[in-house]
């Protein structure tokens, strides 16, 4: 017997382990904590053993862990979910300082809109389930069209007998109640709506196209929402830098006094990164280079809203759409992409992107092959120094951005990019009660 490679042992007020390749947090007791620490292990009761190599904590001397974990990794990446992301429009209605888009094309027609339809019932029952993205520019622009083209894929599923549920990533200064009940009914249940900060810190990161402030009229949509007495939950984000980390804790008060009652409302935060483009309005000299401050924040926010981190996220669970097999856009004007963002980066890459077009007919005419989007970096390398030792390895290799694997972009060190957060992540996994006892 012998144990995961991939483990980071913490002892604070208990024993836990982290599992590098599950990045779920497990308490033990002390004695088996030690045994696994100090790589004792061959006495442990038999109950035990079992519990553990469940888990994936423990394997047999014969086993090749890493085998196991790729088998893992490789039916997320090849397996028959299908993951759809659809522009409807690339127009929006903002001008974020840091968005790497150019918004400067159009928005989906009718044509293209019945040939997703017909897409979806030529290949619908070939996958297990189907996951719909709405994403932009602002989909909301195109509300109607939002609305009319979910509830025809939904038919067409329920038709197939297979499970389909969407999200939407918006500003959230068009989704008024009786848009957001239409939008519920064709099951659109999850969004992602940004505050960056109080109403002045924010109307400066995210001002209407006019240059008028923003915050009012979202903050006022999210009240409203709470009276839509339906499922669906919404993630506040907070996008995080050096310009409007001061003024973060005071919006997080605010946010819990006004839906720390109501478990449909959580809040993620994210550092703001260099997303690509031609933006030219983020600058490194703002960019935090250690997202453990946000962790601290959210781990002392009010006893009542849910907060959320995308770093909580299993190593599968933080795959990008991209990277899968079944993964793809479709952009508002048939163009069939395997990445969002990589429309807006060099030509090289928009070629390579540019997987096919959608025809009328629903068939899709191909371009290039998606492989080079599929490859695992497993063997990787940071700062010339192999990683293959390092307990973090099988998470971070799923962190890695399938973009930047295609633009030939050295992988970045996941546990400097995390900094102290893994340690304040541990300790709120801990405090919230969300680890599994082995």
């Amino acid at each position: 017997m012998k144990k995961s490679k991939y483990l980071y042992p913490y002892e604070k007020n208990g024993f836990y382990i982290l599992s590098g390749s599950q990045w779920n947090v497990y308490k033990v007791e002390e004695e088996v904590f030690e045994k696994i620490k100090n790589n004792n292990i061959n006495d442990m009761e038999e109950e035990v053993v079992q519990r553990l190599k469940k888990e994936l904590l423990l394997f047999e001397d014969w086993e090749n862990e890493d085998d196991i974990i790729l088998d893992k990794f490789n039916e997320a990446i090849y397996g028959n979910k299908l993951k759809l992301t659809i522009i409807p429009t690339e127009l929006c209605n903002f001008r974020c300082v840091y968005c790497y888009e150019t918004h400067n094309k159009g928005k989906m027609t009718d044509d293209v809109e019945q040939a997703i339809v017909k897409f979806a019932k030529r290949n619908a029952k070939d996958y297990s389930s189907v996951d719909i993205e709405w994403f932009g520019g602002e989909p909301l622009l195109e509300s109607s069209r939002v609305i009319t083209l979910s509830k025809q894929i939904k038919e067409v599923c329920k038709n197939n007998k297979i499970p389909m549920v969407s999200s939407m990533t918006t500003n959230g200064y068009l989704l008024t109640q009786d848009i957001l009940s239409q939008l519920i009914d064709a099951n659109v249940l999850y969004y992602q709506i940004t505050l960056d900060g109080p109403e002045s810190i924010h109307n400066k990161m995210r001002p209407l196209v006019s240059g008028e402030g923003s915050f009012n009229k979202i903050y006022n949509n999210l009240l409203d929402a709470k009276k839509v007495d339906k499922y669906f939950k919404i993630a506040i984000r907070i996008n995080v830098s050096k310009d409007n980390k001061d003024s973060i804790n005071e919006l997080l008060k605010k946010l819990d006094r006004d839906f720390g009652d109501d478990t449909r409302f959580t809040v993620i935060m994210e550092t703001v990164k260099d997303w690509g483009g031609d933006n030219e309005c983020v600058s490194n000299d703002t960019l935090l280079e250690d997202r453990g401050d946000l962790e601290e924040e959210m781990a002392i926010l009010g006893d009542n809203l849910k907060t959320h981190s995308n770093f909580s996220e299993s190593a599968v669970g933080r795959m990008c759409y991209s990277g899968r097999k079944n993964g793809y856009v479709i952009n508002f004007n048939g163009e069939i992409l395997k990445c969002a963002r990589a429309q807006y980066e060099s030509d090289e890459i928009q070629k390579k992107n540019l997987i096919g077009q959608l025809m009328p007919n629903g068939k899709i005419e191909y371009k290039s092959s998606d492989a080079q989007w599929l490859k695992i970096y497993w063997n990787i390398k940071y700062d010339g120094k192999d990683c293959d030792n390092c307990w973090a390895k099988p998470n971070c290799v799923l962190s890695i951005c399938p973009l930047a694997k295609v633009a030939n972009i050295q992988p970045k060190c996941l546990l400097k990019e995390m900094g102290k957060s893994i340690d304040v992540y541990i300790n709120t996994t801990i405090t919230q009660g969300k680890y599994k006892i082995v």
